[in-house]
């Protein structure tokens, strides 16, 4: 949690197991049908943000979600999918604007997908290129207390793929930082 990445403590699970993959790496896997991750109530986005995460999917349920913080459907809900609608395109939602990326991902292969909020300027990348552009408002600086990883406060279905290294950042992370690491 240096350079502006958000440390986050009190995590817990419903299922989501690690995964170990010849022992070397871990992830979280999600089976699509309850697993999912809560973080603790908190204020997670008051300005400039950057949200990115691998993601390995197996299937592309109706806006299946990386993440999902808000205060229930519809209130204050700032997420990042890895489809949008069941496209296969990832979609980044804050606070009731939305957009999907230019590009869709591969089922059952690991993909880098970040989404940047930068001023009014929201930017979906996936493997460290740009994937898309819209125009967002500035989220709400409240504290969000239904916060999901791999769950959707809409009751959308659950992921279904594994997830890992997710960071939250309190910073608007360049392309070429978004490349870099």
């Amino acid at each position: 949690n240096k350079n502006g990445a958000i440390g986050i403590s009190g995590l817990s699970k419903n299922g989501a197991p690690i995964s170990f993959i010849n022992g070397l790496n871990n992830s979280l896997d999600f089976d699509g049908t309850d697993d999912y991750v809560s973080a603790p109530a908190g204020v997670y986005f008051s300005g400039d943000f950057t949200i990115e995460c691998w993601v390995y999917p197996r299937s592309f349920g109706n806006w299946a979600r990386i993440i999902d913080f808000g205060n229930g459907a519809g209130s204050d809900n700032i997420l990042l999918a890895y489809t949008y609608g069941t496209s296969g395109a990832p979609g980044f939602y804050v606070e009731g604007s939305q957009f999907q990326a230019t590009q869709t991902l591969p089922l059952n292969q690991w993909t880098h997908i970040a989404a940047t909020l930068s001023g009014t300027t929201a930017t979906i990348y996936i493997n460290g290129a740009a994937a898309g552009t819209a125009t967002f408002p500035r989220p709400v600086n409240i504290t969000r207390t239904k916060c999901y990883i791999g769950k959707s406060n809409w009751g959308d279905p659950y992921a279904d793929g594994e997830f890992d290294e997710l960071r939250i950042w309190n910073v608007a992370r360049t392309q070429a930082e978004i490349q870099a690491s």
